[in-house]
């Protein structure tokens, strides 16, 4: 069973909103835009929209969300990596019955 987080139920309002404003075909042409002048000027437009306003703030924060989530969880696996590489080398000594480190004999 999954238990849903916060963000994700941000990224589910986000896309169920984006869903409503691609019908507009303002916000379909601020997609398409590749120049951040346009956008910029485009999203001030769009801003008089309550919907619009909604779904930029989700999706910053969405985005702000997953940058440092993806960050926690590379920290975590390094952490995991490292503490790897501390432990010592051991072998089976069949004479004492036990798991004794290498170079070393009981």
């Amino acid at each position: 069973m999954m238990t849903e987080t916060p963000l994700d139920r941000a990224i589910a309002k986000r896309d169920e909103i984006e869903l409503e404003l691609r019908k507009c075909p303002d916000f379909q042409l601020y997609l398409i835009t590749k120049s951040r002048r346009q956008r910029a000027r485009m999203e001030q437009l769009l801003m008089e929209i309550p919907n619009f306003k909604l779904w930029r703030r989700l999706a910053t924060s969405v985005a702000r969300a997953q940058r440092r989530l993806a960050v926690s969880l590379k920290s975590a696996a390094d952490r995991v990596q490292s503490a790897d590489l501390r432990t010592l080398p051991v072998t089976w000594s069949p004479a004492t019955g036990a798991i004794v480190p290498e170079g070393e004999s009981q």
